[in-house]
């Protein structure tokens, strides 16, 4: 799960749960679902209009301990587009590139801090506010059980 603030006239946060494979002992893959919602603080109520929505999906590599290259590729569903700020939803490709870093927080809940840099976009739009994003995320890894055969 990771979640990232962003301010324009709103507070935006997103949420995005995903699920990940460790392909090996340094890689690992995932896909995962982003959902924006935004609330005016001024009056105190969500504003559905600012939604965002798409799948992303991910590969990282382990460099060292807790440190993880990391490339995310996603489409997201948005209604404000900047630059071109049109008030018409649209489907918009992103793809980015960061560095991941883990911390445990208890025994089975890994947390982690992501700075991502926006690489490419469609026709040089995007859903974010501004090319590199910061984001704080919570693993909850699981063992593979090993079957036991008699």
């Amino acid at each position: 799960i990771n979640l990232q603030i962003q301010s324009r006239q709103n507070l935006m946060v997103d949420f995005n749960p995903q699920i990940g494979y460790r392909i090996s002992g340094r890689f690992a893959a995932g896909i995962g679902w982003n959902e924006r919602i935004s609330f005016n603080s001024k009056k105190s109520s969500v504003n559905f209009d600012d939604r965002v929505y798409g799948p992303r999906s991910y590969v990282q590599v382990k460099v060292k301990g807790g440190s993880h290259g990391l490339l995310n590729a996603e489409c997201m569903n948005a209604a404000f587009v900047p630059p071109s700020g049109e008030a018409t939803r649209q489907w918009v490709w992103s793809y980015m590139a960061g560095y991941k870093q883990e911390f445990r927080i208890f025994n089975k809940l890994l947390g982690n801090v992501q700075i991502m840099y926006t690489f490419y976009t469609s026709y040089y739009q995007s859903p974010y506010v501004d090319r590199l994003n910061i984001r704080l995320g919570f693993e909850f890894p699981q063992k593979k059980k090993h079957s036991s055969k008699m």
